[in-house]
């Protein structure tokens, strides 16, 4: 059975929705947006899209830099994020399994999760040496990048692999010498155990291994 609302109620749930959006398209940009590709990749007008991120800004949705005016995603959203993840057992059930690979090799262990196109640090284990990657929680990185983020997209299916990459092309967000790398990897072939590949980080080398449930996702 179909909803009705009233104008006002109905102008309230369209408010949630365009906030919700924003949200969305403020998790996929990389790390921060100005209001202007806000706008572009929301589908909103800028005074829409100002006046809800002045409200989102009010309740920690939502912070901006104000020298580059660009926003980016704000404590409320980790609080949120943290609330689920203390509701699943993964990240207690990980977290003895860091430690122990830490502990061999003495490098920074990390766990990553899938967010749009994205990934979000949610564990770690930091290695004991004064020289070291540190990881920081809710980290947020492009799935394009880094040798976890090429481990999550490898075990994904074609067609989402293929629509993650042309998003990518399409937003500029890919060097061309990357999007000759993915191409031919994509041909190549991209389940193997373990993914090496430039990192994010100037200089810091990763190795990218999946953490797969019973049937193989």
């Amino acid at each position: 059975m179909e909803t009705k609302f009233s104008d006002n109620k109905q102008t309230g749930v369209q408010a949630v929705r365009q906030a919700l959006d924003l949200l969305i398209a403020l998790a996929r940009a990389s790390g921060e947006a100005s209001l202007t590709q806000l706008t572009q990749s929301s589908g909103l007008n800028k005074s829409t899209a100002y006046q809800l991120l002045a409200a989102l800004r009010a309740r920690g949705f939502v912070e901006r830099d104000n020298e580059t005016r660009h926003y980016r995603l704000g404590p409320t959203v980790l609080e949120i994020a943290a609330s689920f993840l203390d509701e699943s057992d993964l990240i207690t059930r990980a977290e003895p399994v860091l430690k122990e690979i830490r502990d061999r090799t003495g490098e920074t262990v990390t766990l990553h999760l899938l967010v749009g196109d994205q990934r979000v640090t949610v564990a770690k284990a930091e290695s004991p040496n004064t020289l070291r990657r540190a990881a920081a929680l809710g980290e947020v990185a492009p799935l394009l990048r880094g040798s976890a983020g090429k481990c999550i997209l490898a075990f994904m299916g074609p067609r989402r692999i293929q629509s993650t990459i042309s998003r990518a092309q399409r937003s500029g967000s890919l060097k061309k010498s990357e999007t000759r790398f993915f191409r031919n990897w994509n041909r190549s072939g991209r389940k193997v155990s373990g993914l090496t590949g430039e990192n994010i980080w100037p200089q810091v080398s990763a190795l990218g291994f999946p953490c797969l449930v019973p049937g193989g996702k």
